[in-house]
């Protein structure tokens, strides 16, 4: 399964904000699959949204309370 699938379906599957090193774990972890952190932010920002604007979705992110790192989460479009 390519990379960008995959973050589509750990992102639904926890259903909460996660920070890139999170799904990044949670894709070893389920699927034994090893992406850089860098890789995953730029499946979302290209393959990801792409994908899940045609079922009105979208990734959205923002700035973690008292961190400098972003989290990400599936949210309406």
């Amino acid at each position: 399964m390519s990379c960008y699938k995959l973050i589509i379906r750990v992102m639904r599957a926890n259903k909460r904000p996660m920070f890139l090193y999170e799904i990044q774990q949670e894709i070893w972890q389920g699927f034994r699959q090893r992406y850089e952190t860098t890789a995953i932010s730029a499946r979302i920002r290209d393959e990801v949204r792409k994908e899940l604007q045609r079922n009105g979705r979208t990734v959205l992110s923002a700035r973690a309370p008292g961190k400098a790192a972003h989290v990400y989460w599936i949210g309406k479009a």
